[in-house]
């Protein structure tokens, strides 16, 4: 999905307060991996670039938005993050295979369906509050978000749902290459 120039504007004067707080959080729960190097894809409005806590972390920006952006200038990243984006990703394997090959870490924020996709009654999941066609391209359950990233070689490390209350549903879950 596109997303114009009006929407960035909006973004940043409604919520500019609430995006310091959420990026202060992020930044809190990948402390552990001491990335020097880092990419936010789907950066949308680069906020977490923006709040990064010190300056000797370099933070690329990418984003298919007509936002400006860093673009992808590292071979490979101590962390690559999906901060809601990977769900709007057309073809993630496409897309992100090479990526996901060359970074030690991986940061995702993303809503969980908190059932099971293919045992709940489908008007369960149609009217499930993420439940979005044409914005969202993928849902996942923990478990099949797990599968996605083993197949890179990245197991989940830790995960949390406090990223922002209230936002329900919604987990960022912090994968770590296997050993």
């Amino acid at each position: 999905m596109h997303y114009g120039l009006n929407y960035f504007e909006h973004t940043l004067r409604k919520m500019s307060a609430t995006a310091e707080d959420i990026v202060k959080r992020r930044w809190s729960f990948i402390n552990c991996t001491l990335a020097k190097s880092v990419l936010d894809y789907g950066s949308g409005v680069p906020w977490f670039r923006a709040f990064k806590p010190n300056e000797n972390i370099i933070v690329d920006t990418y984003d298919v938005s007509d936002i400006a952006t860093t673009g992808i200038n590292q071979m490979e990243y101590d962390l690559v993050c999906f901060w809601d984006s990977l769900e709007h990703i057309k073809d993630l394997d496409a897309e992100l295979g090479a990526l996901l090959n060359r970074t030690k870490y991986v940061a995702v924020s993303i809503p969980i369906y908190p059932g099971n996709m293919h045992k709940d009654a489908k008007s369960k999941f149609l009217l499930w509050k993420h439940y979005r066609p044409f914005e969202h391209l993928h849902y996942f359950t923990l478990e099949t978000l797990d599968e996605f990233f083993a197949k890179y070689g990245l197991a989940r490390w830790f995960s949390n749902q406090n990223e922002c209350p209230p936002r329900e549903d919604i987990w960022t879950i912090l994968y770590k290459r296997f050993e």
